[in-house]
């Protein structure tokens, strides 16, 4: 398990079930849980650690454990993909028990999501330089006088 703490979070989360209609000791563990977890999604503590980390009871903890780890009908998350190939039914469970913690379950899902925004914002960006480099070297363009078409320019005379 690697230890870097490594949380995407997406504005999603406040239209999400876990949120809307959940008890506020949900939504802290859920967030806590996001903000411990590693670049795999999974999160090494205990119960009473993650407590301690929450500011909330075992009691409390246990709840949101029970809640998070429990199916959910109403979640748009019905299934998951793991290594990128199986999909998993998990009836909207947000976490599955590991050994020495949990795992957050739609992790890989959201990782993916944010990899792909980041190369679209990199693309969007590299093009952006790209076609500025190929402005700037495009020759100055001036507008064309009859004196540049080798007529003489017309004359002025002092007499009106």
């Amino acid at each position: 398990m690697h230890t870097q703490p490594y949380t995407k979070l997406f504005g999603s989360i406040l239209n999400s079930t876990v949120w809307v209609g959940s008890p506020i000791e949900v939504k802290l563990i859920w967030i806590t849980l996001m903000a411990m977890s590693n670049i795999d999604g999974e999160v090494g503590s205990t119960v009473a650690g993650l407590a301690k980390t929450s500011e909330l009871s075992i009691k409390q903890t246990e709840k949101a454990l029970a809640v998070l780890s429990g199916p959910d009908q109403k979640s748009r998350t019905k299934e998951y993909l793991e290594d990128g190939v199986t999909l998993h039914p998990l009836s909207g469970r947000r976490i599955v028990e590991i050994e020495g913690g949990w795992r957050l379950v739609t992790h890989p899902k959201y990782r993916a999501m944010m990899s792909k925004e980041a190369r679209r914002e990199y693309q969007r960006t590299k093009q952006a330089e790209y076609r500025a480099r190929l402005d700037a070297a495009k020759p100055t363009r001036h507008a064309v006088t009859s004196h540049d078409r080798g007529q003489k320019p017309p004359t002025t005379t002092g007499a009106q």
